[in-house]
């Protein structure tokens, strides 16, 4: 005779990260009104380091290494804009041609209580990388450094520093008169 074994019901919760990108191309006129001219918008791909980073968050130890001892290296730090057009892949770990870096001030990094999702709002104002290509955008850690690189500096040798999130566009070259701006939603779905 069998024995039945009487399960218990399994429960789960479910939940991902995710990200909506969306970005917004204008001319703008010596009087600064704004003309329209490009606007596109796609989920992100957010990368392993990006899920590394969530965990280590979540993981914390006294004196460890990385994030996990160090939460605020974990902080949404800077967008980088690139011009490579190869597709992202949650493998990446840096963008895989930087034309441009910019840390993000808290105004450009909101949080909403409750709202599980952060926004992030960067724009690329006029007169800054003229004459680039732009064809991809990435969000990166603040890692070990404490304030914002400066000009010129080598961003991607950062220590502890993680590509979070990327994401490609059609590209464009990046005029003297146009403003690029840039809203990322990066969030947690929570079911």
């Amino acid at each position: 005779m069998s024995e039945r074994v009487k399960t218990m019901p399994h429960f789960c919760d479910q939940g991902g990260l995710y990200g909506h990108f969306r970005m917004r191309v204008y001319d703008v006129a010596p009087d600064g009104n704004r003309t329209l001219r490009f606007r596109f918008a796609k989920k992100n791909q957010i990368t392993n380091d990006g899920r590394l980073t969530v965990l280590g968050l979540l993981s914390q130890v006294a004196g460890g290494a990385g994030v996990r001892g160090n939460p605020e290296y974990g902080q949404i730090w800077s967008l980088s804009v690139g011009d490579s057009s190869i597709p992202p892949a949650s493998s990446q770990t840096n963008l895989i041609s930087h034309v441009w870096t910019d840390a993000l001030l808290p105004a450009e990094r909101l949080y909403t209580p409750g709202s599980y999702q952060l926004n992030i709002h960067k724009a690329v104002l006029p007169g800054t990388a003229t004459g680039s290509t732009f064809a991809e955008a990435g969000l990166f850690t603040r890692g070990s450094l404490a304030v914002p690189a400066p000009p010129g500096a080598p961003w991607s040798t950062i220590p502890d520093r993680l590509m979070y999130a990327r994401q490609i566009f059609p590209s464009f070259v990046k005029g003297l008169t146009m403003s690029v701006v840039f809203d990322w939603t990066l969030g947690m779905t929570v079911a």
